[in-house]
């Protein structure tokens, strides 16, 4: 009779502890997919460290941090006065004419030598071998008049080269956005590795949330746009576009990786902050 009872006081504790499991599952999905928000931080959609494109001392940081700068905006600048005497004396090279002067009226006269030679045998006052010789001028002037002009092609090549060495002594955007770190001082003297500037793209912020529940895998839409509520010191709601989700489920976590973008064209959200994915979407989404 006592193992009876002992074995009915075992069956109802393993119904009761299978009964809060299944309780404790319930409430851990309904709070997966409920009301509740899942967090990522903003970030800038775009960073990068800006360094000299060659070695030299720098000689001047033309921005502040912070300070928002438009693409192709020169930023700071290395020593460049030796390569502006360079770029002086190709250009001086690049613009001479003389010698293309000189050889075109090298090839006139000896366009006239031979017709008065031709002449002249014609009229039985020289010989044939006074044509041959006129020739062989002609083409001598011929041939440095090509060399002037090639030589001058050579001159405004190498010019626009190094034109282009005195441009690579500035450091310019390659994006609009903010400074967010000046690494150089004046007159540091610094290589191609060297950071400078650190420069970010703010007119699009990134969301990268890494731990969504894995129920949303099927219910995100990349392209689609979603409620999310920013935090401190924002505290405002935002709208964000899913820019792409994880093919792939975690499964250690059971969770899933997605990164918004959230418009930031009026430039008046700095990123550091961070927001909530707010789920479900009400009929206020913006994506509905």
């Amino acid at each position: 009779m006592r193992k009876i009872a002992f074995g009915l006081a075992v069956s109802l504790m393993l119904l009761v502890g299978a009964a809060m499991v299944a309780s404790v599952q319930g409430q851990t999905s309904a709070r997966s997919l409920g009301n509740d928000e899942f967090t990522a931080d903003v970030k800038p959609s775009r960073t990068v460290i800006l360094s000299p494109q060659l070695p030299g001392h720098l000689k001047k940081v033309l921005v502040e941090v912070d300070e928002f700068v438009e693409e192709g905006q020169v930023l700071a600048v290395l020593d460049d006065t030796l390569q502006q005497i360079v770029v002086e004396a190709a250009r001086l090279r690049a613009i001479r004419e003389d010698e293309i002067r000189l050889a075109e009226a090298a090839v006139g006269e000896a366009e006239l030598e031979l017709e008065r030679a031709r002449d002249l045998v014609a009229k039985k006052a020289a010989q044939e071998y006074e044509v041959r010789k006129r020739e062989l001028e002609l083409k001598k002037a011929q041939t440095q008049l090509s060399a002037a002009k090639h030589e001058k092609q050579v001159a405004e090549i190498q010019l626009r080269l190094e034109m282009e060495r005195l441009e690579r002594h500035q450091i310019r955007a390659p994006f609009a956005g903010r400074i967010l770190e000046v690494a150089a001082e004046p007159g540091a003297t610094l290589s191609e590795r060297d950071p400078v500037l650190t420069l970010i793209a703010v007119d699009e912020l990134d969301a990268r949330f890494i731990l969504l529940p894995k129920e949303l895998h099927n219910q995100l839409e990349v392209g689609r746009e979603y409620r999310l509520q920013a935090l401190e010191p924002v505290n405002q709601e935002l709208v964000g576009r899913l820019k792409w989700i994880s093919p792939q489920i975690d499964y250690g976590s059971g969770s899933i990786r997605a990164e918004f973008t959230i418009d930031n064209r009026e430039l008046k959200l700095k990123p550091g902050f961070g927001v909530r994915l707010i789920w479900p979407q009400d009929t206020r989404a913006a994506g509905r």
